[in-house]
């Protein structure tokens, strides 16, 4: 059997090879965030099958989730801070992206302070 909790990480490239490889007769996936944003949740059902269960945040929220609300705040920035937004963000971004941080994994904000506090370039993506 084939198990993998946060499955919706297996449809990705370096990942799913392994998962197509594994000759697991049986497969489990789990996972609270299926969708992913670059549509390649659809694999998901050659390497682990159909969804059988899922619930809903709504369904869960006042029994095992606190109640709760979503609200959207659209921000709205001068060209010169959209400017420099659009700069502070990349900065950060090649920074994670060459030290291969995976933010959403276990530790992924630990991780980006330790890398971070390790060298100049580091605690520049963390200002930014």
């Amino acid at each position: 059997m084939l198990s993998d909790d946060e499955v919706h990480h297996l449809p990705g490239p370096s990942f799913i090879a392994s998962a197509e490889a594994a000759i697991a007769p049986f497969r489990l996936g789990l996972t609270a965030t299926l969708e992913r944003p670059d549509g390649r949740h659809e694999l998901l059902s050659t390497v682990v099958g159909p969804v059988v269960y899922r619930r809903e945040i709504q369904e869960l929220a006042g029994d095992f989730l606190a109640p709760y609300r979503t609200e959207v705040l659209q921000v709205h920035l001068s060209d010169t801070d959209r400017a420099a937004y659009d700069e502070a963000r990349a900065i950060y971004q090649d920074f994670i992206t060459s030290r291969a941080i995976r933010l959403g994994g276990p530790g992924g904000w630990h991780n980006f302070l330790r890398e971070a506090a390790r060298s100049s370039e580091g605690r520049c993506a963390f200002r930014a």
